[in-house]
């Protein structure tokens, strides 16, 4: 952006006129300086280019070099939304004994900051003055108190306030997104980063962005991210130097899967992201899908894989959180097919497995403590205690091998008590109708 600044003229000020532009984030180091020798009867026009896109302090000081600081005549902040500023630099007033009002038609259309009598301090009170205006209304001068009177060559000083004009509307909402920038690799961004739409699409499956040192960085900056393309599984956004990305509660790193976007602004003390990231809040979710490849939804067929801790970040920091129960080791998780549908820890420092969940059974809602049972707990099949009716029929009559209801050495017999009934069933597991999905996991 540009500072654009017109200074009124300043006839009573006899020395140079200075002026000096700071950043807002690190107020003692001059970004830029410019200088101009009296006189001073015309307004000057100043213009410091393509400076960064941050709000800016800007002091005007008389001075005789510009190496040298000398009298500060006015300071203001200069934010990225002003198109220019007109300014008039303190005036330092003598004042004739005895007089009780003084008048300056040139101050027609400024507005007065402050008066400062110098032997008495601020003046603002009616019991101390009240304005001198024109027809129009404007102040042009003021007088004293009645009872009051300058001593001779009695001093005070007129400070006033710049005069803003603000880029259009348009112009701003035009500008909210200045440019595009496509990153691959790991990359530390810096202030001229911010305003742009980064695309995130990874040259691999993985890699970092860091948000400027804070130590470093301007405040109310904003950086735009779209993790869309490239090979990437999972981007990480950190800060660098250390920090934290304020986004439902601090974290030091922020995680994009593909198809997810992020809106972080620097507020002066950390980052914080304004839009909602659904998968960051939303990882390990099960999704029923009839796409098991739906790596494009950010998330992945939950099959009992080894997967990559580095790769699938934002889902291993997921599983680090959860109840220990639910993380096993990898020979225990392989050992048995009950075990499948936690997470085991891979070979300990590379990798770690995702649940099996359509060997493990049907999904069932659990109360999560202990005592009754926790997720990823698994429960055998099984029949709940129950009868069945049904008549007995005998195979001979009563006569020949039985007698009544007694059954007579040798001979066939009928069906009686102890006998095994064959009640219909030939499958391997007791299974209620279904139909068949695919079992996802959000990464």
């Amino acid at each position: 952006m540009n500072i654009n600044l017109t200074i009124s003229s300043a006839p009573s000020i006899t020395d140079s006129i200075a002026v000096r532009i700071f950043k807002a984030s690190n107020p003692l180091v001059v970004v830029d300086a410019q200088i101009f020798a009296p006189p001073h009867n015309t307004p000057q026009n100043v213009t410091f280019a393509d400076v960064d896109p941050v709000t800016f302090i800007v002091n005007i000081y008389e001075t005789t070099s510009l190496m040298v600081t000398g009298t500060l005549r006015q300071s203001f902040i200069y934010q990225p939304s002003y198109e220019s500023i007109e300014i008039r630099p303190t005036e330092f007033l003598k004042m004739v004994g005895g007089d009780t009002s003084y008048t300056n038609v040139d101050w027609k259309t400024w507005d007065i900051d402050i008066i400062y009598r110098v032997a008495f301090g601020p003046m603002f009170e009616p019991d101390q003055l009240t304005w001198i205006t024109d027809v129009d209304g404007d102040v042009i001068g003021f007088n004293l108190a009645a009872g009051d009177e300058f001593t001779p060559d009695e001093q005070f000083t007129v400070q006033f306030y710049p005069k803003v004009q603000v880029l259009s509307p348009t112009v701003q909402s035009a500008k909210t997104i200045t440019d595009e920038e496509i990153i691959t690799v790991d990359t530390v961004l810096t202030d001229a980063d911010a305003g742009k739409l980064l695309r995130l699409q990874g040259a691999g499956s993985a890699f970092t962005v860091s948000l400027p040192a804070i130590s470093t960085t301007d405040t109310f900056l904003q950086y735009f991210f779209a993790s869309d393309g490239g090979n990437h599984v999972n981007v990480t956004i950190d800060v660098d130097g250390g920090g934290n990305i304020n986004y439902f509660g601090n974290r030091t790193e922020l995680h994009l899967a593909q198809g997810e976007r992020a809106m972080i602004i620097y507020t002066g003390t950390d980052y914080v992201v304004l839009n909602n990231i659904d998968g960051v809040l939303r990882v390990g979710d099960i999704l029923f899908q009839n796409d098991k490849d739906a790596t494009v939804q950010g998330a992945i067929f939950a099959d009992g894989s080894l997967l990559d801790r580095t790769v699938y970040r934002r889902l291993w920091e997921y599983v680090q959180q959860l109840d220990a129960s639910l993380l096993i080791a990898d020979a225990t998780w392989t050992g048995s097919s009950e075990q499948h549908g936690k997470f085991s820890d891979g070979d300990g420092s590379t990798t770690f497995r995702i649940p099996r969940l359509y060997s493990a059974g049907y999904l069932r809602g659990v109360e999560g403590t202990g005592i009754t049972r926790l997720a990823g707990s698994y429960q055998a099949d099984d029949v709940k205690a129950h009868t069945h009716t049904f008549t007995r029929t005998r195979t001979d009559t009563i006569g020949t091998n039985y007698e009544a209801n007694r059954m007579r050495s040798g001979g066939d017999r009928g069906l009686w008590t102890g006998d095994t009934v064959n009640t219909g069933s030939t499958g391997g597991e007791t299974t209620p109708k279904n139909t068949g999905i695919y079992l996802l996991m959000r990464i």
